[in-house]
């Protein structure tokens, strides 16, 4: 198919002025858009006159900071110090043998006493075995079954110059007129273990903050104390705060567990670190809390405004747990619902405004007062 020339003509005339419609009609539209969005009302920081956000007025809140369970105290320690072989004691009235060893302890200063465990199978007698260290005697035993292992105290009364101690066994020399009293005993799966108190939690030291707040009322420290863990007495627990005493008490463990509390002073309190610290000379599994009690009481305001310069209205509205609240500016009492958007421009003067809230316990998420300069909530 053919196309004259002037046809040709036509269709590009055509084409080139549709191009130039659409293209004017973007602009048109572009602008016509950013005209309207200039009557849009945006809140800003620079319209806000006076905020309040997050306010409990007239009620107790309560923050607690919970720590990770503390192991608090000495605690017994076994640790086996010497493993020996097997042997047999004999004894008669005409001689007897004995099975002596040196004995050295880790951190002997800590020691109290060592636990003696062996196998024990008594072939003939009944004499009973002494027990003696650095040659002095410290038992004498049948050696039965239920009194195994074998709890000898120790004190170590030079630690530091320690380096061991002798131990030895023997069985008790027959009478010279028992004639044939014989004995043999045989040991087997000898081991001597220390008992010592590990000291190392005796004393514990934690820090903590309490940020700088003029509605902090009061501060305090719960203790719960896991008393499963108690060995016979439940020796006092003392606390601590930046070195003034909060808490010295017996926990009194009649259930499985007990709670101690202890108030700490405001005036004791710094702004940035605080030292707590817990000591005992028992042993104890202890959860502990910080707990911050604040009270707001303010119910008055001010905030200033220097003159009505570009000032289209004065607004107020807020986000509260009551569906009403009542409330004074500069003297004059109004109503303000939840969410709703109030007009208080005629209730505003140049220099300081006063408002004072007339309800009492009342939750704010927010209250606002905004210059609104497109009137736009009408």
């Amino acid at each position: 198919m053919k196309f004259s020339k002037k046809a040709v003509n036509e269709v590009g005339v055509g084409i080139i002025i549709m191009a130039l419609l659409l293209f004017l009609g973007g602009v048109f539209s572009e602008s016509s858009s950013s005209s309207n969005g200039g009557n849009n009302f945006e809140s800003d920081d620079e319209n806000i006159l006076w905020k309040l956000e997050n306010t409990n007025l007239g009620r107790q809140v309560k923050e607690t900071e919970s720590f990770p369970n503390i192991e608090l105290g000495s605690k017994e320690k076994v640790d086996i110090v010497y493993i020996g072989n097997s042997f047999r004691l004999n004894a008669n009235m005409f001689a007897k043998n004995i099975y002596e060893f040196d004995l050295s302890f880790k951190d002997p200063e800590d020691v109290s006493s060592i636990l003696i465990y062996f196998n024990i199978d008594r072939v003939r007698g009944e004499n009973p075995i002494i027990v003696k260290y650095n040659g002095k005697q410290v038992m004498k035993t049948l050696a039965k079954s239920s009194d195994l292992p074998l709890s000898i105290p120790v004190k170590i009364s030079n630690p530091e110059n320690f380096t061991s101690m002798k131990v030895s066994f023997e069985i008790e020399k027959p009478a010279f007129y028992n004639l044939f009293n014989w004995n043999k005993i045989d040991f087997s799966g000898f081991k001597v273990a220390q008992v010592s108190e590990d000291t190392s939690n005796r004393n514990r030291e934690f820090n903590f903050q309490i940020e700088n707040d003029e509605f902090l009322e009061n501060v305090y420290v719960d203790l719960l104390i896991d008393c499963d863990t108690i060995r016979e007495v439940s020796e006092a627990i003392k606390v601590t705060v930046n070195g003034y005493i909060i808490l010295n008490n017996n926990p009194n463990c009649i259930s499985s567990n007990s709670k101690l509390t202890g108030n700490i002073p405001l005036n004791i309190l710094n702004e940035d670190k605080n030292e707590i610290i817990f000591a005992t000379e028992g042993f104890y599994n202890v959860g502990y809390g910080i707990n911050k009690v604040y009270f707001n009481d303010k119910k008055n305001y001010k905030f200033n405004l220097n003159n009505f310069n570009g000032v289209g209205d004065v607004i107020m509205y807020g986000d509260f747990d009551k569906s009403v609240i009542d409330i004074k500016i500069n003297n004059q009492k109004i109503t303000l619902v939840r969410n709703e958007i109030k007009s208080i421009l005629n209730y505003l003067r140049i220099g300081t405004n006063e408002i004072k809230i007339m309800n009492d316990k009342i939750e704010f998420k927010e209250l606002v007062i905004e210059n609104d300069r497109w009137n736009y909530y009408e």
